[in-house]
């Protein structure tokens, strides 16, 4: 396990060391735990997990519904949080920390899941990308517009907070880029 002190103390390879698979002969599951400051992630399963009886490959509508909702939820998770969180640097560095861990798992269901999650975050990300160059243009446009309808008068507030909101145009994209490239690591 590794501990938030652990975490601050050691070098990288050692925290590396620590958080690999590890197979439990007591109980007969193997886990590997995460660390997400300050929470740990324990993720445990049994060790045949080899066969192929895993939610996102079984028949039937309920596990077809079931995999279509995981999709969806990821989906779903981005779109809901691209006005704030998203930019926050923890949440998502911390997800795409769970998904390339998962996606390096010598189980294979969890690296096909962790591989289809970050599949669908990326997607959402590449959306949520679209949506801010579209963003962007409007606001680009409406600056302009709103220059040249003022232009010999004191500057209003709502240039400024256009101005603002240009600003912030330029500064999310290159954050939804890194976290693009950093599921392809």
């Amino acid at each position: 396990m590794v501990t938030a002190e652990m975490f601050q103390s050691l070098h990288n390879s050692d925290v590396m060391q620590k958080m690999t698979e590890t197979f439990d002969e007591e109980t007969g599951l193997q886990y590997k735990k995460f660390m997400a400051y300050p929470w740990i992630l324990t993720v445990t399963w049994p060790v045949d997990m080899d066969n192929e009886d895993y939610p996102l490959i079984k028949p039937g509508p309920y596990w077809k519904k079931f995999k279509a909702n995981f999709c969806e939820f990821t989906s779903v998770l981005i779109q809901q949080c691209q006005c704030s969180i998203l930019y926050d640097r923890y949440l998502m560095d911390t997800v795409i920390s769970l998904l390339t861990g998962l996606a390096d798992s010598m189980v294979r269901a969890f690296r096909h899941t962790s591989t289809l999650a970050a599949m669908k975050l990326l997607t959402a990300l590449v959306s949520v990308n679209l949506n801010l160059d579209v963003s962007k243009r409007n606001t680009q446009r409406l600056y302009e517009v709103e220059k040249k309808r003022i232009t010999g008068k004191k500057t209003n507030n709502r240039l400024d907070q256009l101005e603002r909101k240009r600003r912030q145009h330029e500064h999310k994209p290159l954050e939804i880029d890194n976290m693009m490239n950093a599921i392809f690591k």
